[in-house]
């Protein structure tokens, strides 16, 4: 091993006792070698050999965490004239001793104290643990404020007490030599089997005795307040523990081991008993007898145990369903005590009742019988038994071998939804031999499945359950919805007018479905045809969670457009009114437009308002006008006539104190290319016109007389009636003339 000493302490040591620090700290670790070899029980000679030693300045944990690949061991000793930043003991993962002791402290770091205390150093070194870490002190022992001192030995107080225990011894001979490798050395020495066996005076097992595991936790010096592990003994009064209580490998914890004692308290009846159960004593078992032994706690009850008998009576059904309840009549021999209970227990399927169920408990001195619900999960074929058993006095009666059958499941049912009016649904559930209820429990199955009214909007649910093998299941919830119809849809009347545009029709709903008058199904929304004039009507429906409601009516109207047709040409006299006819078919009120044209021009548009056909229109022209209809309209836009309504003026002729006619000639009449106006007036006061108009008023020709004669050429015009106007003198006089 390689030692290093910190330099204050070094040159302390040195001057204090007169020697080199090779020399003091090779002293020191040979009485180290000469404490273990105290010791006849170990397996060979120890010799912690010094191979080299240094001296080092600075912090002390730099040493500890160094590596020395050379070197099986480091020993680092500090005399604390600097505080160290790490506590002293063994470092196992650097395979370091920290021999950290202060130069004040019980003489220094290589006096006799220290020495001890590096000696234990080197026990854990080799394997040992620190055994005061078993220790419990009675004042925080709340189970029943008992002491625990473990072993004397120098790994649980080594101040002067070169003392190696039996259990230390046997782990340092378990190592051997060499630096130690892993936690086998530790956690492997267990007995296959740990358990607890209780046992009256004669050597009786006594069954049924109650078992409580408190655990101490590593150097607490206490006992933990709430037990581990719970329970009773077997007919052999006997209990094993299913696992390892101490918990070897447990990581996290000293030397990976998670508990390093126990108190067991065990009642039996009014007695109640204690006793330890440290590692030590259960590891000193394998190192004694080997993998195979069984470590027993025993306990022996020195209070009177009371016999008794238990016989079971007839049962006159031993075949049961899973769930079912079975009565067990028995008869008692002996005093039962105040405080027992009979318990009913059901094997597990192989018949070992320590794998069993209790299934009923009650107490009582006097019973005749006890029942209890005999439900297991997992396998039914097998040898199922039951048995009583009483606490106190502990009593077992003979076995019931009984057969168990398997409840089926509850069958498959899927929830239905109807339409409101609809068929009664069929009710199905996947399942054999169905019985259908009205409640979830209680009441009498029927075979037959109810039918279910639809005629209300409501849920109902009905329960059905399976039988196999007489066994019946479980029950199973069908809910049955009957769903509202919803309303007809919110339509409003469809107006359109002929020969417009077709417009698809709409109504106020969901999913939408529409049929014809017939009711025959659409399977597009319906497009108008405005065609044809008429009124029909066309169905709708809406569907809410798939039911289709009642059907609304859409009534279509196609207005017939209007049309307008003029009539009433006619001559009248200036200052007269002419009455002209509109005839207006399709629907009333219409309203109409229509304007007159001149020799001027054109007038302007005229609206009327009718609501009878046919409809007259009073005009009262200053001339010969030509009247046409513009518009006609009822709501829909209709078409006019091109028949124009001619109304002819014949004006008033004024003339002086003596007519004109007498004064004019027109000639020829009938005219064919030409005709010639002549005036035979004494003498002409001013100038004279002449002009020529069509029967509508239109101005055709115009020119003055030249003398008291002028000729109008008429080849140009077509054959007719025509309006000649002389103009003389401020007075005017007309005459028709005739166009061959």
């Amino acid at each position: 091993m390689v030692i290093a000493v910190e330099k204050q302490t070094a040159d302390y040591y040195q001057k204090a006792y007169g020697k080199s620090i090779d020399a003091i700290v090779k002293a020191q670790l040979a009485t180290v070698t000469a404490n273990f070899n105290s010791s006849p029980n170990f397996n060979g000679v120890y010799n912690f050999r010094v191979d080299s030693v240094y001296v080092f300045e600075g912090p002390a944990q730099n040493e500890v965490f160094r590596s020395h690949p050379r070197f099986q061991y480091c020993v680092v000793v500090d005399g604390k004239f600097t505080e160290p930043t790490v506590g002293g003991g063994w470092y196992g993962s650097y395979q370091t001793i920290y021999h950290s002791w202060g130069w004040k402290d019980w003489d220094g770091p290589f006096a006799s104290t220290a020495t001890d205390g590096l000696t234990h150093e080197f026990g854990h070194a080799r394997g040992a643990i620190d055994i005061y870490g078993l220790r419990v002190e009675g004042a925080k022992n709340p189970v029943n404020a008992q002491t625990f001192e473990p072993v004397s030995s120098i790994m649980n107080y080594p101040y002067g007490n070169i003392t190696w225990d039996e259990y230390t011894t046997n782990l340092l001979n378990s190592t051997a030599d060499g630096p130690i490798n892993g936690d086998q050395w530790i956690i492997r020495p267990f007995p296959n089997t740990i358990g607890v066996k209780v046992t009256n005076q004669q050597g009786t097992p006594l069954r049924n005795a109650a078992i409580e595991v408190y655990p101490v936790n590593w150097s607490s010096d206490s006992v933990s307040s709430v037990s581990i592990l719970n329970a009773t003994t077997n007919a052999s009064g006997t209990y094993t523990f299913p696992s390892n209580p101490f918990q070897p490998a447990t990581n996290g914890y000293p030397w990976t081991m998670r508990y390093c004692n126990f108190l067991i308290k065990v009642t039996y009846g009014s007695q109640v008993l204690y006793k330890w159960m440290p590692l030590y004593d259960v590891q000193n078992l394998y190192f004694k007898a080997g993998p195979n032994a069984v470590y027993t706690t025993e306990f022996i009850v020195t209070t009177d145990v009371d016999v008794a008998t238990i016989r079971l009576g007839n049962v006159p059904e031993t075949s049961f369903c899973s769930g079912e309840v079975i009565t067990v009549p028995f008869t008692t021999y002996g005093t039962m005590h105040a405080d027992n209970t009979f318990t009913l227990w059901l094997s597990d399927v192989t018949g070992d009742f320590t794998r069993g169920t209790r299934i009923a408990i009650q107490e009582g001195t006097s019973l005749t019988a006890i029942s209890g619900a005999v439900s297991v999960s997992g396998p039914l074929v097998g040898s199922f038994r039951v048995k009583v058993v009483s606490s106190s006095p502990y009593a077992e009666s003979d076995v019931l071998p009984i057969t168990l059958k398997r409840v089926p499941n509850s069958p498959t049912v899927q929830p239905i939804m109807v339409c409101q009016n609809a068929s009664a649904p069929t009710l199905q559930a996947s399942g054999y031999n169905l019985l259908w209820y009205e409640n979830s429990g209680g009441g009498t199955g029927s075979s037959v499945a109810p039918t279910i009214s639809t005629t209300q909007a409501v849920q109902t649910n009905c329960f059905v359950s399976q039988t196999l093998d007489g066994c019946e299941s479980p029950r199973s919830m069908l809910s049955v919805t009957i769903q509202a119809l919803p309303a007809a849809p919110t339509v409003s009347r469809k107006d359109v007018c002929q020969f417009t545009t077709p417009p698809s029709l709409t109504a106020t709903g969901v999913n939408l479905k529409w049929y014809d008058q017939s009711g025959s199904v659409l399977t597009t929304v319906p497009t108008v045809n405005t065609d044809k004039a008429g009124s029909f009507s066309v169905l709708v429906s809406q569907t809410l969670f798939g039911c289709e409601g009642p059907t609304a009516t859409l009534p279509v109207n196609v207005l017939a457009a209007p049309t307008a047709t003029l009539a009433g040409s006619q001559t009248i006299l200036e200052g007269q009114s002419a009455s002209l006819s509109v005839t207006l078919t399709a629907d009333s009120p219409w309203a109409f437009s229509y304007r007159d044209s001149t020799a001027t021009g054109v007038g302007a548009v005229q609206t009327v308002q009718a609501a009878t056909s046919p409809y007259t229109i009073s005009v009262k022209p200053l001339k010969t006008s030509v009247y046409r209809l513009v518009s006609v309209s009822n709501g829909c836009k209709g078409s006019v006539s091109s028949t124009a309504a001619v109304v002819t003026v014949m004006p008033l002729l004024a003339v002086d104190e003596a007519s004109l006619d007498g004064f004019i000639d027109v000639f020829p009449v009938p005219a064919t290319t030409a005709v010639t106006a002549r005036i035979r007036y004494p003498v002409l006061k001013s100038k004279a016109s002449v002009a020529l108009t069509d029967m509508s008023g239109q101005s055709l020709m115009q020119q003055e007389f030249k003398n008291d004669t002028s000729t109008l050429q008429l080849s140009a015009f077509p054959t007719g009636t025509y309006i000649l106007q002389i103009q003389l003198d401020g007075r005017a006089v007309s005459k028709r003339i005739l166009k061959q």
